[in-house]
């Protein structure tokens, strides 16, 4: 009896009438072969009759109210991932602008949906799409500026098949040609691995400095045996590719990552650090390269703004903060590329992914004042 309520409960309203209407010719069809029952039937008193009809006609408002309820708050998943799924043929904001030539846009958006060495919360495979459908919903212009107007090109998703050095040479490439086209190279992902795809590309081109955001350093040697893991990332560009690194709004950090710091001499201003003494007014170094590479992880964001991550952990950056930050390392530089990784949609949580795209544009902004050294329109 349990088990049958239960199945009738969450079945969708069309069924629930079915089936109220098949009770109802069963329940005729009974009376008519058994006449005792209808005879039993006859014999209630008016008050238990008056009972048994409320009980139905509550049992059935409450229904009505719940599957109104499961289909407005609670769409089904399989929807959102058909959009999600769509979104491959898409590009960046085309609501608003056509996709320019690759030769003729300011920015080669490139969607990298590699998902492998995830070690908490999955889903990052479907970052880029779900980032890409969001930006629909952004306005033309940021901070006074329309980066659209400059050139956007979306570059076709990087085939995430095969082990990490085959993916990264793909990112390699793709960001290569962003730079013989004179664009600025903007990786979505996909997990944090994606990131050294683009700095080896950039790091043949001069001397570039990295710029990161993120709730976890970073700076493991290997994970789980894995050099290419996520965890591993800067490292690699650190000790690998030898490039100059400043952290911001760290909270999860090993004590072997730690000692690494200490080791490479590592300038980090974590999140515990931000919350005591407020952004720094110089947060780069004065040596450091007038070219940078943004690198935001957004587990970097407060996990209540930013929930859809694999691995969220609180205490991290708010919204102004965060975009004041980033003015403040790009004024005097030029932002030679960036990258937005480790988004995690959760169906039915439209802002995470919203927030998603709304940095990207932020960055781009950032890339094109004149007052960031930052580049102009191609056309």
């Amino acid at each position: 009896m349990i088990r049958r309520r239960f199945n009738f409960f969450v079945r969708p309203l069309p069924d629930i009438l079915k089936n109220v209407a098949g009770s109802k010719k069963n329940l005729t069809r009974r009376f008519a072969r058994n006449k005792n029952l209808l005879n039993k039937f006859k014999k209630l008193s008016i008050k238990t009759a008056w009972h048994e009809i409320c009980y139905i006609h509550n049992t059935f408002l409450f229904l009505l109210i719940a599957s109104f309820i499961k289909a407005v708050w609670f769409p089904h998943p399989g929807r959102f991932f058909t959009q999600v799924e769509q979104m491959e043929h898409a590009h960046f904001l085309d609501l608003e602008y056509p996709q320019a030539p690759p030769e003729r846009a300011a920015f080669h958006v490139i969607p990298v949906p590699l998902e492998r060495s995830v070690s908490y919360g999955g889903g990052a495979a479907n970052g880029p799409a779900a980032l890409l459908l969001a930006s629909r919903q952004l306005e033309a212009a940021e901070n006074g500026l329309a980066p659209g107007e400059s050139g956007f090109y979306t570059a076709p998703f990087v085939r995430c098949e095969g082990d990490a050095e085959a993916v990264l040479a793909q990112v390699e490439s793709m960001v290569a040609r962003a730079v013989d086209c004179r664009a600025c190279p903007v990786l979505i992902g996909g997990e944090h691995t994606v990131s050294l795809g683009a700095l080896r590309a950039l790091a043949r081109c001069g001397e570039i400095g990295i710029v990161q955001i993120d709730a976890h350093a970073d700076l493991r040697p290997e994970y789980g045996g894995d050099p290419f893991s996520h965890a591993c990332v800067m490292y690699r560009a650190v000790n690998d590719l030898k490039l100059p690194l400043v952290q911001f709004a760290v909270r999860e950090l090993s004590r072997e990552e730690s000692a690494i710091r200490r080791k490479l001499r590592i300038r980090h201003y974590d999140a515990a650090v931000l919350a005591r003494g407020g952004l720094p007014s110089d947060p780069l170094p004065q040596d450091f390269p007038r070219r940078v590479y943004i690198s935001f992880d957004l587990d970097g964001l407060d996990p209540s703004l930013m929930p859809a991550t694999g691995a969220p952990s609180p205490g991290g950056l708010f919204w102004h903060d965060t975009v004041e930050l980033l003015r403040r390392c790009a004024l005097g530089r030029e932002i030679v590329g960036f990258d937005v990784v480790e988004l995690a949609p959760v169906p039915g949580l439209r802002h995470a992914d919203f927030t998603a795209a709304k940095l990207v544009h932020v960055l781009m902004t950032l890339a094109l004042r004149p007052t960031a050294g930052g580049r102009q329109s191609n056309s």
